[in-house]
Parts: C-alpha cells; structure tokens; sequence
C-alpha cells in the first residue's frame, strides 16, 4: 500500500517542502490554511445554522417521541434525528476544530482529529440516506391516498420500519468501501495543530472505489432528486383530487333536498292551481 499525498479535510492544504534523510525534496502535507479568517467567518456561518438545526430538530424529536406521534409517522421521526446528527457532526467536525487551533486548545484538537474517518463516515451515511428516507416517505404517502390504508395500523408501522432499516443497511454498505481507504496521518513536521491530516489510501482498487464513488453522488445528487418530485407531483395530483371530490360529496345532500323542497313546492302549487279552476 502507498500512501497517496493528497489532503482531504483541511479547508486549504498546504504543502511544505521537507528534506529526507537522502537529501531529497519530500513534500509534506500541513493541515494548514491559507486564509484563517476567511474560514472562522464560513464555519462560524455554517455553526450558527447547525445550532439552529440541532434546535428545531431536537423540538420536533421531542414532540414525536413524547406525544406518540412517533408511530403514526415514522419516516418524519428519523429524519429529524438525521438532520439532528448531521448538525451536530458539522459543529464536532469544523466548529470544534477552529475553536482547538485559534485557542490553542491541544487535546480538543487530537480528540475530533484522532476520529475524523469515524465522523467522515457517519456524516456521508446521513447524507446519503436523507434523500431517500424522503422518497420513501413520499412513496408511503401516495400508497396510503390510494389504497385508504389506515396509517396508524400495526401492519403500516412494521413495514414502515422494515423500510427504515433496509435503507439504513444499504447505505452502510454503499459507504463502507471509501471510508476503508482513508486514514489519519500523524505529520510531526508540521505544528501540532496542523499535524494530523486525513489522506487516502493509494491501492490498486483506488480507481474502482474513486469511479463507484462518483456513480454513488450521481444517483444521490441527481436521480434521487428527480424521483423525489416526480413523486411529489403525483402526490400532489392525487390529494387534488380527493380534495376535488370531497367538495363534491359534501355539496350533494345540500342539492338533493333543494331538489325535494323543489318539487314539494311544485305539487303545492299544482293542488293550488286545481282548486281554483274548479271554483
């Protein structure tokens, strides 16, 4: 195995230019930045919005699991508690370190860098499955307008979480293959803050993995959010027209007994009209 020097979680990499033992130029990779203001300013950005979501999402976690709710809509639950985890692991992954690095602090810094291929993994196995969890929700959705399924059912909710679960599993073993390859290296060249660097592994499935990869955010990217308004379209069609012909049910009895007052009021005026002309 060879080490590919390349520097994947550093905001900037900077590359330093260290002589080996043979006297030759080896280049070294730095966690380093180039602009540190310009990166307090977008992760301070991006942590005020992650505290936002880890708020809101917290809320709506509590009001589903306090309240019942859970059972009746499963699918809102987890993705709450995904968009809960993913805004806590931006502030771990980004926010704790700016914090380590600009005061100084050395053992929050090795605490988040030591598992920086743990959290990578976890946040890219979130990413991946939010889409989906939304399209099967969508799907679950169109499925109970059609079918008039009662959706607080015992049936609805086992096969609701089988879905769940299913999804997770994929998702764990579409990632497992990339975060094999990544590593932390231990630079003791460079200052301690910017000596832990997270690099790939150079092997001979590099290209299969870097080609799967991409096929993995293709579909994630792009036909995930086809399907997902596709979906929406149709569910959007479908609650029209239940709408439509609710407005039409609940006006019926009304124009049925305008219809008998109508006619009753015909035969009075027909029994009226007799007796006058036998007068």
């Amino acid at each position: 195995m060879e080490v590919q020097e390349t520097a994947f979680y550093s905001d900037f990499p900077e590359t330093l230019p260290i002589a080996d033992a043979n006297n030759t130029i080896a280049p070294v990779i730095c966690d380093g930045q180039y602009d540190p203001t310009l990166g307090i300013i977008l992760v301070g950005f991006g942590s005020l919005i992650s505290l936002i979501g880890i708020v809101a999402n917290f809320t709506l976690l509590y009001m589903f699991l306090t309240r019942g709710a859970y059972r009746s809509y499963p699918f809102q639950t987890f993705l709450a508690l995904l968009d809960f985890n993913l805004c806590a692991l931006y502030i771990f992954c980004f926010g704790f370190p700016k914090i380590a690095i600009n005061l100084r602090i050395e053992w929050l810094y090795i605490m988040v860098r030591t598992v920086t291929v743990h959290t990578l993994f976890l946040s890219r196995i979130i990413q991946l499955l939010i889409p989906y969890i939304l399209i099967a929700h969508t799907a679950d959705k169109f499925i109970m307008m059609s079918s008039g399924t009662n959706t607080d059912s015992e049936i609805c909710w086992n096969k609701r979480i089988m879905v769940i679960t299913a999804l997770f599993w994929i998702a764990v073993v579409i990632r497992v293959p990339t975060y094999m390859t990544f590593f932390v290296k231990d630079e003791s060249e460079c200052d301690l803050f910017e000596s832990k660097v997270l690099m790939t592994i150079d092997s001979d499935y590099q290209t299969f993995l870097l080609n799967f990869d991409f096929v993995v955010q293709f579909f994630h990217t792009f036909v995930s959010f086809i399907i997902l308004c596709f979906l929406n379209t149709i569910v959007i069609k479908k609650q029209r027209d239940c709408h439509k012909r609710a407005r039409r049910q609940s006006n019926f009895p009304a124009v049925k007994i305008s219809v008998v007052l109508v006619k009753k009021e015909i035969k009075s005026f027909d029994r009226r009209f007799i007796g006058v002309m036998m007068l």
